[in-house]
């Protein structure tokens, strides 16, 4: 039989935001094993929700979008536009140099 705990706290903003950035650093180091773009792109949208920040980013992704660093398919379809190799690193380089990440 499962049992529930009766009671819980849930975490704080603080909290839940040092567990994004945590997060969001293991996954700009090793981004294929975390799961490339995406999982980088979800941590960054969550974690600039709980920052309040939802506007810097949606700011930064219209800056690449204009610069041609992101198309229909990210980061990762405008580097395979230039590149045939595979490109984690580059972009998760690029997302790690997003006003976003410096500003935390």
């Amino acid at each position: 039989m499962i049992t529930m705990a009766s009671s819980f706290e849930p975490r704080s903003s603080a909290e839940i935001r040092a567990h994004l950035r945590a997060r969001l650093n293991a996954a700009l180091r090793r981004s294929s094993a975390y799961g490339g773009e995406i999982v980088l792109r979800v941590l960054l949208d969550h974690l600039t929700y709980a920052e309040g920040q939802e506007e810097v980013w949606a700011a930064e992704l219209r800056t690449l979008r204009s610069r041609g660093a992101f198309d229909a398919c990210g980061v990762t379809g405008a580097f395979r536009t230039v590149l045939a190799d595979s490109c984690d690193h580059g972009v998760a380089s690029l997302y790690a140099e997003s006003r976003v990440i410096a500003a935390g």
